[in-house]
């Protein structure tokens, strides 16, 4: 026989399906184990996303008076493509130069009036535009286009697209006006030309920064519209200002915008004798004209009370005007109105504005009175025909009656459409008289239009 101990020592192996248990309570810990880590910090935490607002592209500037007027959209979305939050600021930056020497002086056969060659038709104006569009296209399209050439001390502009007079006798050659064209035009693209990136850069200056209590004045619609005054348009020098601007919504500040390129000029003085006043269907505006032969028209601008800023003009009425008759005014509605004298309007230069009238647009005007009243004695009734009144807001007709020596009496409350009645309420033998009042839809009466008869 065996002793115990070799018993112990010929016990069989564990089976294989103990092992298996072994490795799959292996894997459980393991499962386990990574549950819990995903259960707890995975990694470097992520950056915050960033706001930077989309970069602005469209930027312009124009001079009224003393200022500097910017005007650019809201941004509505950050760089990447998000909804942007409110902004926090707007940077306005500026790098001013001199007008170089080699641009001051008009060509020989540039009409004296502001030293540029004068269009003579309006297809050289387009060609001139044209050429003056495709060279700013070439640069990298991110300058406002109309800075002009200077002369006699002075950044002189005009209108790209206003075709002027034609040539007439006693005009220089038209090979030497199309050569002052051309140089005019030339002059004008370089001068409208914009600095490059690094040297605006280490131009610019922060001229200001409009913080988020600044813009909510500034708002139009979904524009922005700024206004920074300039140091001394009058005096000096004539310069070249590059201004360019920056959004920002906390720390993160948009890309620089587009270059917006003005020359400002000594601004002109606004028009004077300025008045308002409502006449028939509209608003007249009327204004002393200005004799300062730069002015080249007027600018007129109009805002209801409830708005603080004024839009673009509602007109742009001719040098040689002196009135605008506004026929796109809402009865019932408050209007503010100003006139500005302009020197250019490509860019736009003109006068500060110095004085805004207030007008209560009222419809306070009675309707023409109905004519041809005729009262017609029928049997045991009278029949009142008549024309209509010529009125637009024509609400309807009042229709009185009067007994012998009476007095007139209403035969209805209210306004009623139609140009006849009849009444059927009389005496034979008695003499009625009419009246007939046309009511236009603010409650003014016309003046009455009296018929009488027999009744029978």
């Amino acid at each position: 026989m065996c002793s115990e101990p070799a018993l112990r020592r010929r016990r069989p192996p564990r089976p294989a399906a103990t092992a298996s248990c072994v490795a799959a309570w292996c894997a459980v810990l393991v499962l386990a184990t990574a549950g819990l880590a995903a259960c707890g910090k995975q990694g470097d935490p992520r950056p915050p996303l960033r706001q930077v607002p989309q970069r602005t592209d469209d930027l312009t500037v124009s001079q009224r008076g003393d200022e500097l007027l910017l005007d650019l959209p809201y941004p509505k979305t950050t760089a990447a493509g998000a909804a942007l939050p409110p902004l926090d600021r707007v940077e306005v930056w500026v790098a001013v130069r001199p007008v170089p020497e080699r641009l001051r002086e008009p060509a020989a056969g540039e009409a004296e009036a502001g030293g540029l060659a004068v269009a003579s038709g309006a297809a050289d104006a387009a060609a001139e535009a044209d050429e003056a569009d495709e060279a700013d296209e070439a640069d990298d399209g991110t300058a406002q286009v109309g800075v002009e050439a200077a002369a006699g001390g002075e950044v002189a502009q005009a209108s790209a697209g206003e075709a002027a007079e034609p040539a007439t006798a006693g005009d220089a050659e038209p090979d030497a006006e199309r050569a002052a064209r051309r140089e005019a035009a030339r002059r004008r693209r370089e001068l409208a030309r914009p600095l490059d990136g690094p040297q605006f850069v280490a131009a610019a200056e922060l001229r200001r920064a409009f913080t988020e209590a600044d813009l909510a004045s500034s708002i139009h619609g979904d524009r922005i519209l700024l206004r920074v005054a300039l140091s001394d348009p009058q005096s000096g020098d004539p310069e070249i200002h590059y201004v360019s601007v920056r959004t920002a919504v906390g720390e993160d500040v948009s890309a620089w915008s587009n270059q917006a390129v003005l020359a400002p000029r000594t601004p002109p003085p606004p028009p004077g004798s300025f008045f308002v006043e409502q006449k028939g269907n509209g608003i007249e505006v009327s204004w002393q004209v200005e004799a300062d032969p730069a002015v080249v028209g007027y600018n007129l601008y109009r805002r209801d009370a409830q708005s603080r800023l004024f839009g673009g003009p509602v007109a742009r009425p001719p040098r040689d005007s002196s009135s605008f008759f506004d026929r796109t005014v809402t009865v019932g509605e408050t209007y503010i109105y100003s006139v500005t004298s302009v020197v250019s309007y490509q860019p736009l230069i003109e006068s500060a504005i110095a004085e805004v009238r207030e007008v209560d647009y009222r419809d306070r005007f009675a309707p023409p009175l109905p004519a041809s009243v005729v009262a017609l004695a029928e049997d045991g009734r009278v029949r009142l025909v008549w024309e209509g009144s010529d009125a637009d807001d024509l609400a309807g007709y009042l229709v009185s009656r009067r007994e012998g020596d009476g007095d007139f009496v209403p035969l209805f409350d209210a306004p009623r459409a139609g140009t006849e009645y009849v009444d059927e309420a009389v005496v034979s033998g008695e003499t009625y008289a009419y009246r007939v009042v046309a009511v236009d839809l603010s409650g003014n009466e016309s003046e009455a239009a009296e018929a009488s008869t027999e009744a029978r």
